[in-house]
């Protein structure tokens, strides 16, 4: 099943962990080739578990993180991890209305 899959978007979920805990054991992480994470609740406790396995992820060209509660220094864990990947964030200011650990998607109602 999903064999084929080279491009997955995980965009827009709360549930972001539990997702890259399955991501990372999954048999599609070596064949993807761009991973969408954007506009979650991606932060850095789960930055330092993505960047401890990127080996899995080998074929990956693309990861776009933006708009996230990353820091500067998530990012750059990201890129040194990530080096045959680019690693897309342009947004990353979801910190700034945070309070405490309250963390929020991008889109909700």
């Amino acid at each position: 099943m999903f064999s084929k899959v080279t491009h997955l978007g995980l965009r827009n979920l709360d549930f972001m962990g539990d997702l890259i805990e399955q991501l990372v054991a999954s048999k599609i992480a070596p064949r993807l080739v761009h991973l969408d994470l954007s506009m979650g609740t991606l932060d850095d406790d789960w930055v330092a578990h993505l960047g401890a396995n990127a080996d899995r992820f080998r074929s990956l060209k693309t990861l776009d993180v933006d708009d996230n509660f990353l820091t500067p220094r998530d990012l750059r864990e990201l890129r040194s991890s990530f080096t045959k990947a680019q690693v897309l964030s342009t947004k990353q200011d979801k910190l700034e209305d945070a309070e405490d650990d309250d963390r929020f998607v991008s889109v909700h109602e």
